[in-house]
């Protein structure tokens, strides 16, 4: 008898993609989709296809796919993206593997395709990543974005024949990708500059303190790094404040 299996994928205005990725997944026990707000179409597609519908807003996808994993009626979750495809060979190689499992997880390549070509160079292929696990051994690293599959078990490389069919690039998903990149950009700049606020009051602090001149308390340290994100993070200009008054 194999394990049950759910497939789960997260979406948020997917409907150009979304009922191609359940149609792809119909071997599946379940089809759990976790949406986030989605002002389209998508959702409406999902249950005409039978699949099941839970909203949850924007989490950032390491824990927006966590909480898809933790929501999924079986112990073995298979997770796929809206702009990815499970070809049939590949539907066959799980069925199978789900019949004796001898690992926690496995590695599943991916095949990218870019405008209708598919891409075996440029180090793209075979693109492995943990998509089939059982989630009582694994989860998601708690990133928002870049994430991946940690096993605490033993990760196997049994299915590995056929490959998920990934729309890397088209002309419909050109924005999306583009939203992505962006997002990353965003994010890492905003780390960026949370530690360089951090720095900058660590080492004026140090220096006020050298000199002599005042030693501030926990929730004054807390605001001058507050303020100084204001400065640094504002899309607004800002004039610099002096306070003449005492500090306390």
């Amino acid at each position: 008898m194999s394990n049950p299996l759910s497939v789960v994928i997260i979406a948020k205005n997917e409907e150009k993609f979304i009922g191609d990725a359940i149609r792809s997944a119909e071997f599946a026990d379940e089809i759990l989709i976790l949406d986030s707000d989605s002002t389209d179409d998508t959702c409406k597609i999902a249950k005409q296809l039978g699949a099941r519908v839970e909203n949850q807003a924007w989490l950032g996808f390491g824990p927006q796919k966590n909480r898809a994993v933790d929501l999924a009626t079986n112990d073995w979750v298979f997770v796929l993206d809206s702009d990815e495809r499970i070809p049939p060979k590949l539907c066959s190689e799980i069925i199978t593997t789900l019949k004796n499992p001898s690992f926690d997880g496995y590695f599943v390549g991916r095949l990218n395709n870019f405008f209708g070509k598919d891409i075996k160079t440029c180090g793209l292929y075979p693109d492995y990543s943990v998509r089939l696990f059982n989630r009582g051994k694994g989860r998601f690293n708690d990133v928002p974005v870049h994430e991946s599959v940690e096993i605490e078990g033993k990760a196997g490389l049994t299915v590995h024949e056929s490959k998920i069919s990934h729309l890397a690039y088209s002309q419909e998903i050109a924005s999306a990708m583009l939203q992505r990149q962006q997002a990353t950009a965003i994010i890492a700049a905003r780390s960026k500059i949370v530690e360089g606020a951090v720095g900058m009051v660590e080492m004026a602090l140090d220096r006020l303190k050298s000199q002599g001149v005042v030693e501030l308390d926990e929730e004054r340290k807390a605001m001058m790094v507050s303020n100084l994100l204001v400065v640094l993070c504002g899309d607004k200009n800002v004039q610099p404040i002096v306070n003449s008054g005492s500090l306390y």
